[in-house]
């Protein structure tokens, strides 16, 4: 038998900071300016993996931390 192992397409913003190595303040403050995608699923805030991944894969081109 075959076990496919599946990985998330979204995060919450605590476990995205513990990924990045970030506070989740700072997390939660790159959403609120836009820097960072994420989509609100009734209550609940989410960080789709792609999101963090543009983020960080353009940090060193001016689009991501402190980068400008």
């Amino acid at each position: 038998m075959v076990v496919e192992e599946r990985r998330a397409i979204s995060v919450r913003p605590a476990e995205a900071a513990r990924m990045v190595g970030m506070s989740e303040r700072k997390m939660r403050q790159l959403i609120a300016d836009g820097r960072i995608e994420s989509v609100l699923v009734d209550r609940s805030r989410h960080i789709p993996i792609a999101a963090l991944e543009r983020f960080f894969g353009s940090a060193g081109h001016g689009a991501g931390c402190g980068g400008h």
